[in-house]
């Protein structure tokens, strides 16, 4: 975890020096397409006009066709106005101080130079050539040159700042592009060291080659239990030991298993010869309850018959009973005759002796 900890971690690192590294290029060329060609686009401008406008000047002094001079005119009128909207351009986006300081030389001089040019067209359209040369030459042109100075002044400083920016996203891919190597090259190297180190340490762990331990686990699956490998001297806890150990311990559970099934077959058996044992004599004792219910019936019958002959015998046991009660009262009253008889011999020898 900790080692691939480390690379995840390089790797991070080095995926937000280059988004960081992108985004100051990115910031770099959007400053140039937004800012920097933008402003130098309309310095080129102001400067093609301003062209532009001392040649439609010279135009009109080299003809005298009115049409021709008033095409120069509205020439003139064209320029005036595109570069009036590049001036209105270049006050939004000229933010450093000496952008600003060389924007406001061309607007100074290109103020002085409008008000030369109006001067010489008059003279043109007064048909004064002499002075009007004279005037361009002596006076209009030195204006003209400041004024295309300046303005080249000014692009040239945006040609500067974008020179700038192009040196800055050099250096900036140039400083990412050695970081992100270093740390690509440092995570590969670790990656392969701490792969390595892991590898080891797996091996280690398994005891042997890994075909080892699978061959041993598939043929512990089918149920072979005799298959060996061999182990570091020693080793008692690596995989391919346990394994060992636990194919050991198979083998005997399964030892067990069979010695236990073996005595429970033999248990089986001679349970099943009891059993038909039992059956036979099951089957002996049934018939022997037949005979014993065929007595029972038999000793049912004579038990009803002694049942039968009870009953005759107390009835005339009753009958005696009565005889011999009524014997009993007749031997009472020969008792009583006899008494009598007794008496009067009694009385006869009384008489007898006197």
């Amino acid at each position: 975890s900790m080692g691939f900890g480390v690379v995840c971690a390089l790797l991070l690192v080095i995926m937000v020096i280059g988004l960081a590294s992108m985004n100051r290029i990115h910031d770099g060329m959007v400053d140039i397409v937004d800012d920097r060609i933008p402003k130098m686009d309309a310095s080129n401008t102001i400067l093609l006009q301003t062209n532009a406008v001392a040649i439609a000047l010279r135009n009109m002094m080299l003809t005298n066709d009115a049409a021709d001079r008033q095409k120069q005119i509205e020439t003139i009128a064209q320029s005036k106005q595109i570069v009036d909207k590049n001036l209105e351009l270049l006050d939004q986006l000229v933010t450093l101080p000496k952008g600003k300081e060389l924007l406001k030389e061309v607007k100074d001089l290109r103020g002085k130079y409008v008000v030369g040019q109006q001067a010489l067209g008059e003279l043109i359209m007064a048909d004064k050539p002499d002075e009007a040369r004279a005037y361009l030459t002596g006076q209009l042109r030195p204006v003209l040159a400041s004024y295309q100075t300046a303005i080249k002044a000014l692009a040239q400083q945006q040609v500067e700042l974008m020179d700038a920016s192009a040196k800055v996203g050099a250096e900036t891919y140039s400083g990412a592009r050695a970081v992100m190597i270093g740390l690509g090259v440092l995570a590969l190297a670790m990656a392969a060291g701490i792969g390595l180190l892991i590898t080891r340490s797996l091996l280690k762990e398994l005891g042997g080659e890994p075909s080892d331990a699978a061959e041993m686990a598939r043929a512990a699956a089918q149920g072979d239990f005799t298959h060996t490998v061999t182990v570091r001297p020693g080793d008692t806890v690596s995989l391919l030991a346990s394994l060992g150990a636990m194919q050991g311990s198979l083998a005997n559970v399964v030892s067990t298993v069979r010695h236990g099934s073996e005595g429970v077959a033999t248990a089986s058996a001679e349970i099943a010869q009891g059993n038909n044992d039992l059956s036979a004599r099951t089957e002996q004792q049934a018939s022997a309850l037949e005979q014993t219910a065929a007595s029972m019936e038999e000793l049912g019958s004579t038990v009803k018959q002694n049942a039968d002959s009870a009953r005759q015998a107390n009835q005339l046991a009753q009958s005696a009973s009565t005889v011999a009660v009524k014997g009993g009262e007749v031997v009472g009253q020969v008792v009583e005759t006899m008494k009598g008889i007794n008496e009067s011999s009694r009385k006869i020898s009384d008489i007898i002796s006197v």
